[in-house]
């Protein structure tokens, strides 16, 4: 029995040595929060989701009532894609609040040796909430590296919608997404406890083709046919 039993612990060993990680959790994931510029309690977290999760740093108090990380690929494009409602119970006019987020192993658009383009998007919702100012950069890593900036977007300074400016890097193989957020809360404290709600996008699509620019193979085709309707034009002369 006890040999049986050491068998099937053994078994598992595999299993063991990759972690089993709780649900909304997953390996190459990570989120890191700062609080003025320092690491806030808690300074990070592995979890896709979560809700009421106080931040704190000091007498500093920010509450992320939800936040929900997704990926998805539709038509063509890679979507990191998160959703974040949150407010600020506790502080001093100035405070900021920044939001790391990362994950690895992206295999798509393209092969693994695609050229592709790093995009950004974000909205933001402040119902109600204490004046706001916000930054957002999204980036990119060929190595598959975590937090990794090789490509970025330009950062959004105050803006909603998409960066018109999209950074093109080259795979090499899977790759990683990265992003980063900073509120600067420009009043003391949410008194009325009014909730803010953002969505924010770091996404990747392949290049689009200039409009207008044929391919080198259409390009050949049509210098090959005004070649045939010369030497045909040529022998009608003779003829006559």
């Amino acid at each position: 029995m006890r040999q049986r039993s050491a068998k099937w612990i053994l078994s598992l060993a595999p299993c063991l040595a990759l972690g089993l990680l709780p649900a909304g959790v997953h390996a190459g994931f990570q989120v890191n929060f700062y609080v003025n510029g320092n690491p806030a309690t808690p300074s990070s977290t592995m979890s896709t989701s979560g809700t009421s999760v106080l931040i704190t740093s000091g007498g500093d108090i920010f509450d992320i009532v939800s936040y929900s990380f997704t990926e998805f690929f539709i038509g063509g494009v890679q979507t990191f894609n998160y959703n974040l409602t949150f407010r600020q119970n506790q502080g001093t006019i100035g405070d900021t609040l920044r939001i790391q987020a990362t994950d690895q192993n992206f295999s798509l658009p393209g092969g693994p040796t695609a050229t592709v383009d790093l995009n950004s998007t974000i909205n933001i919702n402040s119902n109600g909430q204490l004046s706001t100012s916000h930054t957002y950069q999204s980036f990119g890593d060929p190595g598959n590296v975590m937090f990794a900036t090789t490509a970025s977007t330009p950062p959004q300074v105050n803006s909603t919608g998409t960066v018109t400016q999209p950074a093109a890097f080259t795979r090499n193989g899977n790759y990683s997404l990265s992003n980063d957020l900073t509120i600067a809360f420009n009043g003391v404290g949410d008194n009325n406890n009014n909730n803010s709600q953002l969505s924010l996008q770091t996404f990747v699509t392949l290049p689009t083709a200039p409009a207008g620019v044929p391919e080198p193979a259409t390009l050949g085709l049509s210098l090959s046919g005004l070649g045939l309707l010369w030497i045909y034009r040529r022998l009608r002369c003779r003829v006559e």
